[in-house]
């Protein structure tokens, strides 16, 4: 008995001793995880102290970039040019540009490939500057390949040495900016064009500044041999055509590989070279040679061209004002891939351009002068579905009798309306329903087939605001139905309004219209207290006159500061 009892005792023993093991075991397991976990949670808390230090930097070079360049507006938006005086909003978004490189030392690459990736040259002083900071770059960082646009705006030379020096810098600009897509040159208005004295057959008599021709005469093939060769997309010419003119730019066309955009042509200069003032000239005497190339038949000189084949030209604005542009790009220009035509300052349908380009064209563009403001012939729309089979987007001025206008266009989403008045009464806001029932309406007409049809809008401007003398004002640009594009407004919706920025003013968009926001809708003059009640219904909605009306008071002080600016500078551009 007792020796049963002991062998029970050992056994116990024996039994407890294992369990002990087995949860000394199981504890040691639970501190092993125990510590690793630990470790983890304070890898953890580290690295979630480290987070906002890297908040930014941490983000991918693209879209630090991207962040960035929203600091620059868009080209639209504002005028560089110096004639706006010395308060132009453009200097201060350009002052908020230079100042990105010197954020951090980390954004400093990054914020100077920002600031140099649009350059606008408003001065000689500013290309020579240009030329010698090229001079100076450095393989590691080379900010040559960072230059994608280069602007010249009201860019003035002096006649002399000093002209010939401004060249060449240009020149080693163009060579040394291999990656440059885009190039614009807009001349003072108020100046002559004239060539560079060092040109043969040049001497001018005169100590004065000029616009220089450099972009489209003779040499210019030379001047712009680097750029057109190699990746140039986008080229804006708003100079004075002129048949002389045009034989030397086709020059230039003829040495581009891979243009993709062009924009050709302005209204005819309003300064020009008189024969007083050479005279003047000869009377103290000084000697000089003039340039001019002898009198022969129109069109003549076009004769000697071969025809240009812009195979990657997507998009052209042109001047239309003379039926001779729409003859020489007829009969020596090759577009196959035209998608976009803005015809400027046109009097009639260019039939020429259309029956041989319109085949793939979806933006058509008929940007009228005064005469034909309100009396635009539309009977060509019966059958634009023949000449433009892919239209979607059409702008026309009005007609002088828009009641049965016949539209024939399967394709034809979009219609803009150039117009002075909608025949809006008095103190009546535009019902809700405007937009479709100018749809309606359209597709209503007898004769008319547009089934595609999902917008009619009118683009709301002035005739009286020097028309024929500039392109581009507060009432009006051709730029309008492309930056306020219909699809930011679907369905019609009467409760969307968009603005957008423009030169010296605040263009409105709505389903039914587009015009700039000191437009007057009354018929008649209201008192103050009745200025609401020349506005769509939606802005009463959202408190827009209160706001608009500060904006307003605002703009018109600094205008008035700007033209005195501007009136004191006539006499002595820099």
């Amino acid at each position: 008995m007792t020796d049963m009892l002991t062998h029970q005792d050992t056994t116990d023993d024996e039994d407890l001793k294992a369990k002990l093991r087995a949860y000394e075991k199981e504890f040691g397991r639970l501190c092993a995880e125990n510590a690793i976990l630990k470790m983890t949670l304070a890898r953890s808390a580290a690295s979630h102290r480290t987070l906002p230090r890297l908040h930014f930097m941490a983000l991918p070079r693209k879209v630090v970039q991207l962040i960035l360049r929203e600091v620059a507006p868009a080209r639209h938006s504002y005028d560089p040019s110096y004639q706006r005086g010395e308060h132009n909003p453009w200097l201060l978004h350009q002052r908020s540009k230079n100042s990105l490189p010197l954020i951090c030392k980390d954004l400093f690459w990054m914020g100077t490939a920002v600031l140099y990736e649009d350059i606008v040259l408003r001065r000689a002083e500013e290309i020579r500057a240009l030329a010698n900071t090229l001079h100076g770059c450095r393989t590691g960082h080379d900010i040559r390949r960072t230059i994608k646009s280069i602007r010249l705006d009201s860019c003035l030379v002096r006649f002399g040495h000093h002209s010939n020096g401004v060249r060449d810098d240009l020149e080693f600009i163009f060579d040394q900016c291999r990656a440059l897509r885009s190039l614009s040159y807009h001349p003072h208005r108020y100046y002559p064009y004239r060539e560079d004295a060092s040109h043969e057959g040049y001497c001018c008599p005169f100590d004065w500044l000029f616009n220089p021709t450099w972009f489209y005469d003779e040499q210019a093939p030379v001047l712009l041999r680097t750029p057109l060769a190699q990746n140039l997309r986008r080229l804006d010419m708003a100079i004075s055509l002129t048949e002389e003119r045009l034989v030397d730019f086709h020059a230039v066309l003829q040495g581009s590989c891979s243009l993709e955009s062009l924009s050709l042509g302005h209204l005819p200069e309003l300064a020009q070279v008189t024969e007083t003032m050479l005279q003047q000239a000869f009377d103290q005497n000084h000697s000089y040679v003039r340039h001019v190339r002898r009198g022969r038949p129109r069109g003549e000189l076009f004769s000697l061209l071969d025809p240009v084949k812009l195979a990657h030209l997507t998009e052209l604005e042109v001047y239309m004002g003379d039926p001779m542009i729409e003859e020489y790009i007829h009969d020596y220009w090759e577009m196959p891939s035209l998608t976009h035509l803005t015809a400027l300052m046109c009097k009639q349908w260019p039939h020429h351009l259309l029956k041989q380009f319109g085949k793939r064209i979806v933006y058509l563009h008929m940007f009228p002068c005064s005469s034909v403001l309100e009396r635009f012939d539309w009977e060509p729309c019966a059958t634009i579905y023949r000449t433009c089979p892919r239209l979607e987007h059409l702008v026309l001025p009005k007609h002088l009798s828009i009641i049965n206008p016949v539209i024939r266009s399967r394709t034809l989403k979009y219609l803009d309306v150039w117009t002075t008045k909608m025949g809006i009464e008095r103190g009546r806001p535009v019902a809700d329903d405007h937009a479709r029932s100018l749809v309606r309406d359209f597709q209503e007409i007898p004769h008319s087939k547009l089934p595609a049809l999902l917008g009619v809008r009118f683009l709301l401007t002035d005739s009286s605001d020097k028309w024929d003398k500039r392109i581009r004002t507060r009432v009006r640009s051709p730029d309008w139905p492309i930056v306020a594009d219909p699809t930011l407004i679907p369905d019609c919706s009467p409760a969307l309004v968009r603005y957008h920025r423009f030169p010296d003013t605040w263009v409105v968009q709505t389903a039914w219209g587009v015009f700039p926001s000191e437009h007057d809708f009354a018929d008649e003059p209201c008192q103050d207290d009745q200025v609401h009640l020349r506005w769509p219904e939606a802005y009463n909605r959202c408190n827009w006159y209160e706001d608009f009306m500060s904006v307003e008071e605002e703009s018109d002080s600094e205008e008035a500061q700007e033209n005195g600016d501007s009136m004191s500078e006539d006499g002595d551009v820099p």
